[in-house]
């Protein structure tokens, strides 16, 4: 996938550390519940995001990539507006 070695324990360090994974004895990777809860949250936002640009004419590769980036530093309340005027889109 492209990322290094210490890319991805410095990931599984920083998501242990904050609660969201837990690694079990034979080094498999688990979410906590609150782990889980922010993957939702994150997912629903790409999927909100994808459609919308998707929807405003952007090219579909261009519109993924766009809400790979925007999902993540949005505020809720940005993206709760952002959701309410992309849903009158559709």
């Amino acid at each position: 996938m492209g990322f290094s070695k210490p890319s991805i324990s410095h990931a599984v360090g920083v998501l242990k550390g904050g609660g969201f994974l837990t690694v079990d004895g034979e080094g498999y990777l688990h979410l906590t519940d609150a782990g889980k809860e922010v993957a939702e949250k994150i997912y629903e936002r790409h999927c909100v995001l994808t459609a919308g640009l998707i929807n405003m004419g952007v090219n579909p590769e261009q519109a993924e990539q766009d809400a790979c980036r925007i999902e993540h530093v949005v505020s809720d309340e940005s993206f709760q507006k952002l959701r309410e005027i992309l849903s009158k889109m559709e």
